[in-house]
């Protein structure tokens, strides 16, 4: 450069003999170490000042992109305890956690959630960073949730994705995925519904996002690069095959013995025995519930940059000739992660604005349209109808309390 040319020293060319033979890590550390030593040495002559003008004056080395973050350490050494506390206080981030599922006892006295939350053992960065645990909790007067045991989901790499109870509400089949390298795997795991106590566990290959369990204990799940496994109780496979649309949903149905593929565009119907499709209905089911009689199906797509800003809606229809019962709509609002209660008498959604990024939950009547609560909430993991359909659990919506689970008791009346 034209420092070099003038013959004047540059920092790089007084500083090459001492740290120029470091790689970068050990470098940063040399210098860092450097730096506070000179900072407390001028802060001790008075250069920065004293008493509250030296209060609000901050000493700290900033590097990017390095291994070591050295902002914390040297704001530590280089500065009187008050600065530093300010400081960390201002930039302390809590710990991780979000809920990834969640669901509730068919006598609406257990919630089961599965959860992911910062490792305190691990590096940012790293495949031990996070953790997944398995938290059942009795729910007391419907209003509150204790726990009642916690199950760590033990294992490198190993990810929560989703849970659901066995039909005979004795096990509870817990999806994990677990990432080696290239190589993307997800486990099926049943637990003790009771104690949370492992019982079995089997590894397939494919990354999972969707997970459904059929009323005699048949369990689906599918892959992100559109497979759909299909084993026994024993997790035995029985069969695979290829959806034409990535599974983002499954749901068994107990009346017609079929299932139901959710997908970006479609939703299929499937003969879980043999693979085979038994139709297509040509409307987006990345998510889809049923009420308890099955005579109900709530159906709802998800963000889709193809959609961009248009607003859309979603649907409840008729099983088993999937007709429309109701169209939901909102303008300027984009709905999402419609439920429908096992009465089959509401819905609980997932309203986006388009404009000011506002997000509500709203449970409206599906025979009037009427809204019969709505909140102002910061997530999106969806929503539990409880078994009579007079309580909803949401999941992970507080703005405040990452990995939370909240019981709303519903009104008949509608929301102001």
């Amino acid at each position: 450069g034209e420092y070099e040319q003038l013959g004047l020293p540059t920092v790089a060319t007084m500083l090459h003999d001492a740290v120029g033979h470091l790689d970068e890590t050990e470098g940063y550390q040399v210098l860092a170490k450097a730096g506070i030593a000179a900072f407390k040495r001028l802060d001790q002559q008075g250069l920065f000042g004293t008493g509250k003008a030296r209060a609000r004056l901050l000493l700290i080395v900033i590097t990017e992109d390095t291994e070591e973050d050295l902002s914390l350490k040297s704001a530590k050494q280089a500065n009187p305890k008050p600065v530093f506390e300010a400081y960390r206080k201002a930039t302390a981030q809590p710990p991780y956690e979000s809920t990834d599922g969640a669901v509730v006892s068919a006598d609406g006295q257990r919630v089961f959630s599965l959860r992911t939350r910062s490792n305190p053992k691990g590096k940012p960065g790293r495949s031990d960073e996070f953790m997944s645990d398995v938290v059942a909790f009795d729910v007391i007067d419907r209003r509150r949730l204790r726990r009642a045991w916690s199950q760590n989901i033990e294992g490198t790499g190993l990810s929560g994705r989703d849970l659901c109870l066995d039909p005979d509400g004795q096990t509870l089949l817990v999806l994990l995925a677990r990432y080696r390298g290239n190589r993307r795997e997800f486990l099926l795991r049943r637990l003790d519904a009771a104690t949370g106590t492992l019982i079995h566990e089997m590894t397939f290959r494919g990354e999972p996002i969707a997970l459904g369990v059929s009323p005699n204990g048949q369990v689906a799940v599918g892959t992100s690069d559109g497979e759909v496994y299909l084993v026994d109780r024993a997790f035995n496979q029985q069969v695979t095959f290829a959806s034409s649309d990535r599974p983002s949903c499954l749901v068994f149905l107990r009346t017609t013995g079929e299932l139901l593929i959710g997908g970006r565009d479609s939703i299929a119907r499937v003969n879980p025995q043999t693979g085979e499709v038994l139709g297509v209905v040509p409307r987006p089911g990345f998510h889809l519930s049923t009420s308890a009689d099955e005579s109900r199906v709530a159906v709802s797509r998800w963000f889709d940059q193809n959609v961009g800003k248009e607003p859309f809606g979603c649907a409840v229809l008729s099983l088993p000739d999937v007709a429309v019962v109701k169209e939901f709509s909102l303008p300027g609002h984009q709905l999402v992660l419609n439920e429908i209660s096992p009465d089959g008498q509401r819905v609980a959604l997932e309203a986006h604005a388009l404009v000011g990024y506002r997000i509500e939950a709203q449970v409206i009547d599906v025979a009037t349209g009427q809204t019969l609560l709505k909140r102002k909430v910061g997530g999106h993991k969806g929503f539990v109808f409880f078994p009579d359909s007079q309580a909803l659990l949401a999941i992970d919506v507080e703005r405040s309390a990452g990995g939370s689970l909240a019981i709303w008791e519903l009104s008949l009346s509608p929301a102001s």
